[in-house]
């Protein structure tokens, strides 16, 4: 449910939005469609692998991709799972979509 509604929320902001049911799904549409993507939505806790081991392989295919990390923990708890890269941003969950409107803009550096 929450998928679709951002979904739904980015599409009507002017994004074109691919959507993965699961980590790995994530992982396999970002390879398979690396020139297509400009920045990744993650969630802490995705089945089949969880938002950090779904990080640590999009940096691996891509070092430079931006990704924000939406999690129900605090940002500090969250960013105590990256070790090394991190995250280029982090919602903490339940979220306003002004707050991903605002981390998105300042990441692709456009209004949509």
């Amino acid at each position: 449910m929450v998928l679709s509604l951002v979904t739904r929320r980015l599409e009507v902001l002017g994004y074109l939005t691919i959507t993965a049911s699961d980590g790995e799904e994530g992982v396999r549409i970002f390879r398979e469609r690396l020139n297509e993507i400009d920045l990744v939505l993650l969630d802490f806790a995705m089945p089949k692998m969880n938002g950090v081991e779904a990080f640590e392989e999009l940096i691996r295919i891509k070092p430079e991709v931006k990704v924000i990390l939406s999690s129900g923990y605090t940002e500090d708890a969250v960013m105590q799972s990256f070790p090394g890269q991190r995250p280029a941003g982090v919602l903490h969950k339940p979220y306003k979509m002004e707050d991903l409107e605002t981390q998105l803009e300042r990441l692709l550096g456009t209004d949509g």
